[in-house]
């Protein structure tokens, strides 16, 4: 249910009607009616109608205002504050971290927890950014530093205290075949390493680590740790808003828009600190160039706990070593996977640049440079 704030009618009649029109717009209603340069009514689907008044300075502006945000809260499942925030930041997803501790009740918490927990925040956007731009290969620092400062943190809420942050949903002019667009990928990113963080999965360093994750990464949520114990639990989601240019994706099939919610338990913090050292273990990992087959794309339909969980776009490679041959897995992006069933069921031989961790029985990439073919007029077909 939508949480109405007693929002001042001096802060409704700043709200310029352009940027409610366009919220509407991308949200899916349609302009149904209009009447002179007064007001314009608009529909959605399910045959709803909300006014949207023109002229700030009239008096009934306001009250007509909060009854349009009010029903477009209750029809998309928003707190009357995401709705004003998602006008006033277009194309946009909201992330929550909430944190509930016995400070935390009220929306209050200590200055150096919230200094740690927002420097974290910030860290994590950061460089979840800059791990998916070298996988673009593309201005690696610039537009990491252009999808973090382009993220906006909201008010807090009763309860608990919650960093809300807007998250762009724009490209930044990095285009690739069958992906989302960038900064859509890092949002995804940030809360597909807390939930890695989270499972079983950190335990065994035989399964091949997130795509998304880097050591720096790690680190910032490490960092996070908030000196007092939770009481109750703190938590991450993420409310996925419609894209502005859904069609950029193939058939939509990467693109899910469900929300994301993920409880964190204390023992999060120590799987990451796990898991950094090692990162730190393998710091002396050198690049290898290994060449082979995709055997394996882990197809198999899931059981029932793993439909219930996020799809992991896992594939085995049949690599060359030496005189010998091993099987090396690892995780891909969702788009990046997409060429690899292309690569696998054409008999693709493929050319592995990456590091490879061979501490264990089943090597895993641990840090992935490329994935191509071997064929040097497929070029361009080149994962990374």
């Amino acid at each position: 249910m939508m949480s109405r704030l007693n929002i001042p009618d001096n802060l409704l009649r700043i709200i310029d009607p352009s940027a409610v029109k366009a919220f509407l717009l991308s949200s899916g209603f349609e302009l149904s009616g209009i009447n002179s340069d007064i007001a314009e009514a608009y529909s959605i689907k399910d045959g709803g109608i909300v006014i949207l008044p023109l002229k700030k300075e009239t008096h009934e502006y306001t009250k007509l205002l909060r009854s349009l945000v009010e029903y477009i809260g209750q029809t998309m499942n928003l707190s009357f504050d995401d709705v004003l925030g998602l006008i006033a930041n277009p194309n946009s997803d909201i992330m929550r971290y909430r944190i509930q501790t016995e400070d935390s009740k009220f929306g209050h918490l200590r200055a150096d927890e919230i200094r740690t927990a927002t420097a974290g925040i910030y860290n994590i956007l950061f460089n979840s950014a800059k791990k998916i731009a070298s996988i673009r290969k593309r201005q690696i620092q610039d537009s990491a530093y252009k999808y973090a400062d382009g993220c906006k943190f909201g008010q807090t809420e009763y309860g608990s205290f919650v960093l809300k942050v807007f998250c762009p949903t724009s490209d930044l002019g990095i285009k690739t075949e069958y992906a989302e667009p960038y900064c859509r990928e890092v949002t995804r990113g940030v809360i597909e390493n807390f939930r890695f963080l989270a499972s079983n999965d950190v335990n065994d360093p035989e399964i091949a680590l997130p795509p998304t994750m880097s050591k720096d990464i790690v680190r910032s949520i490490k960092e996070m740790q908030p000196s007092a114990p939770l009481m109750f639990s703190a938590g991450l989601t993420v409310r996925y808003s419609p894209l502005k240019d859904p069609s950029s994706i193939l058939e939509n099939k990467y693109s899910k828009t469900e929300d994301e919610k993920l409880d964190i338990k204390s023992n999060l913090f120590d799987n990451a600190e796990m898991l950094y050292q090692r990162y730190s273990k393998t710091d002396d990992l050198e690049r290898e160039l290994l060449t082979g087959f995709i055997t394996d794309l882990h197809k198999d339909p899931p059981s029932e706990k793993e439909a219930k969980e996020p799809i992991l776009h896992r594939i085995t490679m049949d690599l060359k070593f030496g005189s010998a041959r091993r099987k090396v897995n690892t995780i891909l992006m969702a788009s990046e996977y997409h060429k690899a069933v292309e690569w696998h069921d054409g008999g693709v031989e493929i050319v592995l640049d990456a590091k490879i961790d061979k501490s264990t029985k089943k090597w895993s990439v641990h840090e992935m440079v490329d994935l191509r073919p071997r064929d040097p007029q497929a070029e361009d077909n080149r994962l990374f």
